[in-house]
């Protein structure tokens, strides 16, 4: 926790003063220019319909694998199933199913 909060007041905090209000309240275009900038070298992205790297990538390898759940972990499952399909169902029902609801 030490950790987090001297991150949390340092550099953590004068990145979000220096771009996450400017780019997030102010939609500064420039400074977001100015992140992309600077963070671009540190990333990688690969994308497999470029025809450069197809070659690379090794073929796709699904495996799956079955695990028996005990009667409580099963009950526990549907349980979250069962709830899961009732929220959803009052959710298509309500007119407006993003507004916050008071609890």
């Amino acid at each position: 926790r030490a950790k987090w909060d001297a991150l949390a007041q340092g550099p953590l905090k004068e990145f979000s003063r220096q771009y996450g209000k400017a780019i997030e309240q102010r939609q500064d275009e420039a400074k977001l220019h100015q992140l992309r900038r600077l963070t671009a070298p540190f990333l990688l992205r690969r994308l497999k319909t470029d025809k450069a790297i197809i070659a690379d990538l090794p073929d796709k390898v699904a495996i799956d694998e079955y695990a028996a759940l005990s009667a409580a972990q099963a009950a526990m499952y549907q349980a979250v199933v069962d709830n899961t399909l009732d929220t959803l169902a009052a959710a298509r029902d309500d007119p407006d199913p993003l507004k916050r609801k008071e609890s």
